[in-house]
């Protein structure tokens, strides 16, 4: 398995938050309860049954990739699953149902 780092480095590509914000680490990996962006740490270990939300943050001459996912590790409870294949489509949808609030 490749990791971000040596994905990035292939193509050129650079973490865009080490880059702005000084960003420990080049992917934000999250555990469970733990809110996205999360710095990864050596003491966390991922277990059956855990929800893990990767997010990788790319710059390349100039040009800025955000991508983020989340996924169910082996023995994830059917709701986890369904959660982590409904979340997409709620992303996605959420901005077509969206309108200006009028001003009062």
């Amino acid at each position: 398995m490749t990791s971000a780092l040596e994905s990035s480095k292939a193509t050129g590509a650079r973490s865009a938050p080490q880059i702005v914000y000084g960003f420990p680490r080049v992917a934000c990996i999250s555990i469970n309860e733990e809110a996205i962006h999360g710095i990864p740490r050596t003491t966390n270990t991922v277990r059956p049954g855990d929800l893990v939300k990767l997010d990788v943050t790319a710059e390349l001459d100039g040009y800025v990739a955000d991508s983020a996912v989340t996924v169910a590790v082996d023995n994830a409870s059917p709701t986890a699953r369904a959660d982590c294949q409904s979340t997409p489509n709620l992303h996605y949808n959420s901005p077509l149902r969206a309108h200006a609030q009028e001003d009062r």
